[in-house]
């Protein structure tokens, strides 16, 4: 018992450090880009979209509502796509055509897009520079480079915001365009967001999604350039859409159990399942035990005994037998209880005297029925039915008086 005591003791403290060491231990960061709502590492918009929603006096909500199901609606908005790479057909870019007309603001804000070329002749593209990852860029100090917002729109003078490159390897290839007007470069004059004016509204194309991301929003001032962005789109409520990035990146799982509890009847039915297989397992878990089986007591056969044997004696007339048989069994019965054989050949008297004696009754008569019964074992005289009688009735006296 006190080994056992000491060995979970053991455990317990090995755990308790542990817990200690990792909680002691510095964050650890995931610098996957998921541009996710609710994801808080450095590459999600779960800063952006907060802070947004807080800032934005006109309003702020994230969607799941692809461009074709936005442009349904005729209502002005500002909408906003942010994403790595956009899997947009030609019919959202139809439908982003028609949300400008109608006088909306799309901000398409990704770092690869090739589709816009046949619609506005321009393109966005990769840098193919090979360059360390940000988390090797900030943990090795490593200095910054310049994204200059060039545009005097609203008031907004030229501002330069120190980033590192990492956030803008992307350009937008095809800016002399007509109707094109250059918003922000880098440093070195390669555009890095544009504005396209279409009927009433506006197309503002940005190969910068990171810096709508929670790492930049928090880096130093370069929450500027995500709010320049969406002031320039105009005073329209802001509406982020989600429908464009991977299913991970939402926290959604494409899993047959998400289709199940998104449906309530399913949902319902799943719970009900559950319900039924834990209240299964309660009931079941303690020890079977074996069925019993029903076991009758013994019965006393000894009357249905005797009534056979009797009958069987009435049968064959044999009563001499039948006497001898109970003279047998009284003989018996004296010896157990007298320590007395009648039987015998030798004190034949003393034995009378004694049976007598115990029994209360008169030594002669009693030497008169164990006599005659020893004369008829003796002998091979037949007896009669009312003899026989007679010789049952002298034993049973005997027997039911000792």
């Amino acid at each position: 018992m006190r080994f056992s005591r000491l060995y979970m003791l053991g455990i317990l403290t090995f755990l308790l450090l542990v817990f200690v060491y990792e909680y002691r231990m510095p964050s650890r960061f995931a610098w996957e880009a998921t541009y996710g709502h609710h994801d808080k590492q450095p590459f999600g918009c779960y800063v952006a979209d907060s802070l947004f929603a807080a800032s934005l006096p006109q309003g702020y909500r994230v969607a799941d509502s692809t461009l074709y199901q936005l442009a349904a609606s005729h209502r002005p908005r500002t909408i906003l796509v942010v994403g790595g790479r956009i899997p947009a057909t030609a019919t959202d870019v139809r439908a982003m055509m028609r949300l400008a007309k109608q006088g909306c603001s799309v901000i398409i804000a990704t770092g690869y897009y090739t589709d816009l070329i046949d619609t506005l002749g321009v393109e966005i593209r990769e840098s193919y520079i090979h360059s360390p990852s940000l988390k090797h860029h900030v943990e090795k100090g490593r200095v910054r480079s310049r994204l200059c917002w060039l545009a005097d729109t609203l008031g907004y003078g030229r501002h330069t915001y120190r980033v590192y490159p990492q956030l803008f390897d992307s350009y937008i290839d095809g800016t002399d365009s007509v109707g094109c007007r250059l918003l922000a470069a880098r440093a070195d004059t390669v555009p890095m967001a544009v504005e396209f004016r279409i009927g009433k509204g506006k197309v503002i194309l940005s190969s910068t999604p990171l810096m709508f991301t929670n790492y930049a929003l928090l880096d130093g001032e370069n929450y500027g350039y995500a709010f320049r962005l969406l002031t320039v789109a105009g005073p329209h409520p802001v509406v982020r859409t989600e429908a464009y990035l991977p299913h991970a990146a939402r926290g959604e799982a494409p899993s047959p159990l998400r289709y199940v509890i998104s449906r309530p009847p399913l949902h319902w039915a799943l719970l009900l399942t559950v319900l039924g297989i834990l209240l299964f397992m309660v009931f079941t878990a303690r020890r079977r035990q074996r069925v019993i089986p029903v076991i009758a007591p013994p019965q006393n056969h000894s009357l249905e005994f005797v009534r056979l044997v009797g009958t069987l004696y009435f049968q064959k007339s044999d009563h001499r037998d039948l006497v001898l048989k109970k003279y047998a069994y009284l003989a018996e019965e004296l010896r157990r209880t007298l320590l007395v054989d009648i039987t015998g050949s030798t004190g034949t008297q003393r034995i009378y005297k004694k049976v007598a004696q115990h029994a209360g009754m008169d030594e002669g008569k009693v030497a008169g029925i164990l006599g005659s019964l020893r004369q008829l074992e003796s002998s091979g005289r037949s007896v009669g039915r009312q003899e026989m009688m007679e010789y049952i009735d002298q034993m049973n006296e005997i027997t039911n008086n000792l």
